[in-house]
């Protein structure tokens, strides 16, 4: 919804609304009426409608796929706090470091640095996305899960 609210502020603007005529229409019609401030940090650039989480979209690309299979394999998914981190650990440290290529790919990050866990004697990566924890949470059992046009 805060994507829609973002795009719809832009149209707003360009139609040359004030920001309370912008917030008044999305109040009407989402329900949700954001105030001028955050009109205005997302109106000139300085903030989006993803805050602070790392920008994920479900496109269909070989790097998406292979972290797919991890997750059905060998990753986990888990919750602390705010955060919603994808893990994998292995004690084959190019499977790890692909995982890595692959993720910071999908998520557009830099690279995630690899530890030994001394507890269970492997190496691990992880990373943080509310998106795409979200995303690899559902069923990915089959296709239509993906909603990928095939």
């Amino acid at each position: 919804m805060r994507i829609e609210l973002y795009d719809r502020a832009f149209v707003l603007r360009k139609k040359g609304l004030s920001y309370s005529r912008i917030c008044e229409t999305l109040g009407a019609e989402y329900g949700v009426r954001p105030s001028k401030g955050q009109l205005s940090y997302w109106l000139r650039g300085i903030h989006g409608p993803f805050g602070s989480a790392n920008r994920f979209l479900a496109e269909p690309t070989p790097e998406l796929a292979y972290v797919i299979g991890v997750k059905l394999g060998d990753g986990s998914l888990n919750r602390k706090g705010y955060n919603r981190r994808i893990r994998l650990q292995s004690i084959d440290l190019d499977f790890v470091l692909e995982f890595d290529r692959c993720l910071s790919k999908v998520l557009r990050t830099r690279s995630h640095a690899p530890w030994f866990d001394t507890k269970t004697r492997m190496i691990a990566i992880e990373a943080s996305s509310v998106l795409l924890h979200g995303f690899l949470n559902q069923n990915l059992g089959t296709p239509e899960a993906l909603d990928f046009p095939l």
